[in-house]
């Protein structure tokens, strides 16, 4: 079996590498194809989308005269077409919203206007919905969709003064009144250059009157009108300035942070050039690679990576790709190498797993440090790798220095409840709940750990990873999952728990090790070294220690300490965590592997939390390393891509992949742990340990082929949003159902139809409070545990409670159910 893992290993290696080979170098993402120009030169017109077309409707034509025309493009079509249908306006506000064109203002033939419509075009035809008018009527105007918003800003009265109140929203849900927000600081300001990003509304700076005089600006400003966190103020925020100042221009937003601001006339010149603005590092670039000849065009966002431009002279679609960078060989050299190492641990155990105590246990003969730090590589993936340091980029450290109270709970777990779960001698931490209360809570509580699992947490952590690594190197993704999944399952179906608490180990070295390196160049590459890196990071405020508010909105301190109070009593009640416990020798063994778990998380989250002040600190003083089109989880391994020297880029890389791994090998052997421990063995007694040896390893086979697949399944479909949506929910009972095991410890009185009454209500409560509250989502954990401890421990005394023998099965030592009903 070794002989055959070896040839197959290679196999896969070499197709692995051959697929990495194909990565291509594009130096820009810009890529133009012209359409049909306007039958007639158009000033002021409305450009839109609605019904698979592009519209240009009014404006004023050649000789400065009031059109009502309607020109539609149709998706292929070779010509503009005249719409039987006209309406004369010109200069007002305007932005495609899903299929529809909403515009506000402008001059009509009756003056200037107050009046608001939403349009459609459907089979050919024109159908307008009037919305609210506005307060005062005003042209000239700016517009911006966000989240379910119309938002105006500036313009001119009928009389060419500015409008006193110059920024105005309108829910588009329920459109009954226009209201009157703080107003924008650029008073005076008309023909905006205004884009949507982020959830927020930019401004870059335009036309300005100014004491009856015309200026242009280059003051940009952004406004927010909810914040994501207490880390972000709401209301209108100052941006860097534009490098120039601009006029008749336009902007839009691309990837996830980038808005491009083209085209119009500049004050001083810069030749063809675009200007790209990062909403997180708040720095601007100039890209003079793309060309363009379009007079005052106007932006229409179309998919994920093209816009459509119309100007006066033409229209254009220009399409987005990814940039990648081909690797150094040294590269795949050590990736072939790394993968390889994994491989041949896996084979190393496998002349060891002779009894299912060796396979799913690891003998029970792990060493405890060895223990802890695959604990540590089991709760830091791949994902969290990248999105830490990417949480704390995008906002601050909040999250992550907050999140350090959490080692109090670990602290505390590893003196109350590792020693109980670990003298046990079980092997699914489920094994605990039917000797405390009974087998068919054992058996849901285990059915709902598989379905978790199988239906969410495996695919999801080998498909992201590998998606977010594919749009910064070019690596086919298919090829990778595939690769990546298969040597998972061969070395973890060999070599057992074993392998991958072994292999837990290397990765969480070469991730930490990675970490700091990146750490440290990123400072030292930050303008002015460490000492800019840190002032930079205090002026845009991303050094936070603590929310100490009363805000339950936000991710405050007393949420952070309230998990941590509970992880207390749900620490044994994920099977991935508590199987590695099992493998220790005893239960002092297993108490140092959960304190060592602490120690490795402390500078494990700094680490990973300051590197995304580091990222902030670098990005701002590189900002063309940031690719237009990317998302911010790209952020990070673009870096590794791009700013690592040569081999030490494809070891983290490795690493990376080899996290990714490190969690699908995970659930494998606890899924297997599971079925054939809590549902084979319960109904098949007879079954001798070598026949469930035999079927654990083809159940983790079978679970890695499955986990493999489903991840391939969603790189190919547009079905991600659901497996998102279903594992939230799969959480959401899970996380209730920690508190089955806070009852079952930290009580006598908790009976098993009362913990079961508490877990399946918890679910509807849990599901209510984030629906119908603004309680941060942090808090959804606690929620749903104090929901399950409450009600299950009161129905207790109301439920029948048979007879259980409670000795060492609570905090409380050797208390039998006899004893309790004496009290």
């Amino acid at each position: 079996m070794s002989f055959i893992a070896v040839r197959f290993f290679f196999v896969l290696a070499l197709l692995l590498c051959a697929s990495f080979c194909r990565a291509d170098d594009l130096k820009y993402p810009l890529e133009e194809r012209a359409l049909a120009s306007l039958p007639q030169a158009l000033k002021g017109a409305i450009i839109g989308r609605s019904g698979d077309a592009l519209l240009a409707i009014g404006g004023r034509d050649a000789n400065k005269n009031l059109s009502a025309a309607i020109f539609a493009l149709p998706d292929g079509a070779a010509q503009w077409q005249r719409v039987e249908f006209e309406i004369p306006v010109a200069d007002a506000a305007f932005v495609t919203v899903g299929d529809e064109i909403v515009y506000v203002g402008g001059e009509t033939a009756a003056g200037i206007s107050a009046a608001g419509f939403k349009l459609q075009y459907i089979a050919g035809r024109i159908v307008q919905t009037p919305l609210p008018d506005l307060p005062v009527a005003r042209t000239q105007a700016g517009a911006a969709f966000v989240d379910g918003k119309l938002y105006l800003i500036g313009g001119l009265r009928g009389d060419g003064k500015p409008v006193a109140d110059n920024f105005l929203s309108l829910d588009l849900a329920v459109p009954d009144r226009w209201q009157i927000l703080p107003a924008c600081p650029l008073t005076g300001l008309h023909r905006p250059i205004v884009a949507a990003q982020a959830g927020d509304v930019l401004v870059f700076g335009g036309p300005r009157l100014v004491d009856g005089a015309m200026r242009h600006s280059t003051d940009s400003w952004r406004y927010r009108a909810q914040a994501l966190d207490a880390t972000v103020e709401r209301g209108w925020l100052d941006m860097s300035d534009l490098p120039v100042p601009w006029h008749a221009a336009t902007a839009f937003a691309t990837g996830q942070s980038h808005v491009m601001v083209l085209g119009g006339q500049r004050d001083v010149e810069m030749g063809a050039r675009i200007v790209i603005y990062h909403t997180i590092i708040d720095a601007y670039t100039t890209d003079s690679a793309w060309s363009h000849s379009l007079e005052a065009p106007t932006a229409i966002a179309r998919g994920k990576d093209a816009v459509q431009l119309v100007g006066r002279n033409g229209a254009i679609t220009a399409s987005f790709r990814h940039v990648t960078k081909t690797l150094h060989s040294l590269d795949y050299v050590v990736i072939a190498v790394y993968l390889a190492i994994i491989v041949c641990i896996g084979l190393y155990f496998s002349k060891r797993e002779k009894t299912t105590q060796d396979f799913f246990l690891g003998g029970r003969k792990i060493p405890w440090w060895a223990v802890g730090i695959s604990l540590y590589a089991t709760g830091t993936s791949a994902i969290s790798f990248m999105a830490i340091p990417t949480k704390a980029w995008a906002t601050s450290t909040l999250y992550g220095v907050e999140g350090l109270v959490g080692l109090l709970g670990m602290v505390a777990a590893a003196y109350l409840v590792i020693p109980i779960i670990r003298k046990l001698d079980i092997t699914s931490t489920y094994e605990y709940l039917e000797r405390r209360y009974n087998p068919w809570l054992c058996m849901w509580g285990s059915g709902l750990n598989i379905v978790f699992q199988l239906a969410g947490r495996m695919s999801v952590v080998l498909l992201l990873p590998s998606l977010a690594l594919s749009a910064v190197t070019g690596f086919p993704v298919l090829p990778v999952i595939a690769a990546l999944g298969a040597l998972a399952t061969v070395y973890t179906v060999v070599g057992g728990l074993s392998a991958v608490i072994w292999t837990d180990v290397l990765q969480v070295v070469v991730l930490l090790g990675g970490a700091l390196l990146a750490f440290v160049i990123m400072v030292f590459g930050s303008d002015g070294g460490v000492a800019g890196w840190w002032a930079i990071n205090m002026d845009y405020d991303k050094i936070r220690v603590a929310d100490l508010s009363f805000d339950y909105a936000q991710p405050v301190i007393w949420i952070v300490l309230l998990n941590a109070v509970l992880h207390v009593g749900t620490a044994t009640s994920d099977q991935v965590m508590v199987q590695r416990v099992l493998a220790t020798p005893d239960i002092k063994s297993a108490r140092r592997s959960y304190l060592t778990l602490a120690l490795i998380v402390l500078p494990g989250s700094l680490l990973f939390t300051f590197l995304g002040t580091a990222m902030f600190g670098y990005f701002r003083a590189h900002p063309e390393m940031l690719n237009p089109t990317m998302e911010n989880i790209h952020a990070l391994p673009m870096f590794i891509v791009n700013g690592l020297p040569a081999g030490v880029s494809g070891l983290v890389i490795a690493g990376l992949f080899a996290a990714s791994m490190s969690s699908l090998d995970s659930s494998m052997n606890s899924v297997s742990t599971l079925l054939v421990t809590d549902f084979y063995k319960r109904f098949r007694p007879a079954a001798t340990d070598q026949q469930c040896l035999s079927l654990g390893k083809w159940l983790t086979a079978a679970v890695g082929f499955f986990g493999t697949g489903a991840a391939l399944l969603m790189a190919t479909t547009e079905i991600k949003s659901m497996f998102d949506m279903w594992s939230q929910l799969v959480a959401l009972i899970l996380g209730g159902f920690g508190g089955v095991f806070v009852l079952g410890m930290f009580t006598r009185r908790a009976n098993g139809w009362g913990a079961l009454l508490g877990a399946v209500s918890s679910i509807g409560i849990t599901v209510a409070i984030k629906t119908y509250t603004d309680l941060h989502f942090m808090a959804y954990g606690s929620v749903a545990v104090l929901s399950c401890v409450a009600i299950g421990y009161g129905s207790s005394f109301f439920l029948p409670h048979p007879k259980v023998e409670l000795a060492g099965l609570t905090i409380y030592g050797a208390q039998d159910w006899q004893e309790v009903e004496k009290r």
